[in-house]
């Protein structure tokens, strides 16, 4: 207890800067552990409890992912009939610390179903006829779609929203993807523009 090495795989550590127990690994079966015996697994990353018979896994509240952020800056533009990633979100929540907000890039920190929502509205500017405004959720093995068609021309907020659910592994990403035929150079307008990504 409360050494560097120890002698065991029970570790006790001092309550100075490690004041936790480290339970190590255990190629023993349940039976020849005994009963009330506890190991950690490194592929599954679990801790295990020995019933005499049989290995059984802790369960354990994880965390889900949870992310919410908005546009509070119009400085990204968008040029006409061009695919442009939405970049400088503002965080307002990320449990796991699994999107950057600057490159508008979502991580997934673990093998899961996640379920992506965008909203994306230009400020207020003069719309081709006949044009739209399209948002891709783009992940490496699934893209999901959604426009916004405008057939008269005019002067007003452009506005599209799409969401989708992808089963995503480990370290595969998700983004989103702006593309409008609008006519000229479109700004997002702050306030009117929001991102939500839920694991399921």
């Amino acid at each position: 207890m409360g050494v560097p090495s120890p002698g065991i795989r029970l570790d006790l550590r001092d309550g100075f800067n490690n004041s936790i127990i480290g339970i190590g690994t255990s190629s023993q079966t349940a039976a020849e552990a005994q009963a009330g015996a506890i190991k950690y697994d490194p592929g599954s990353q679990s801790l295990y409890l020995s019933d005499g018979t049989v290995w059984k896994k802790l369960s354990a509240h994880v965390i889900r992912t949870y992310v919410i952020g908005d546009i509070n800056s119009g400085t990204q533009s968008f040029a006409n009939n061009a695919s442009t990633v939405i970049q400088n979100w503002r965080e307002q929540e990320d449990l796991l610390g699994s999107f950057n907000p600057t490159t508008g890039v979502f991580t997934a920190p673990r093998d899961g179903t996640y379920t992506m929502a965008v909203i994306a509205t230009f400020s207020s500017s003069p719309v081709s006829a006949n044009s739209f405004m399209q948002l891709e959720l783009v992940s490496p093995s699934a893209i999901v779609k959604s426009q916004s068609s405008y057939y008269g021309a005019g002067t007003f907020q452009a506005s599209v929203l799409c969401s989708g659910s992808f089963n995503l592994l480990s370290g595969q990403t998700l983004q989103a993807v702006l593309t409008h035929t609008l006519g000229g150079t479109k700004n997002l307008r702050t306030g009117y523009c929001n991102l939500s990504i839920l694991e399921n």
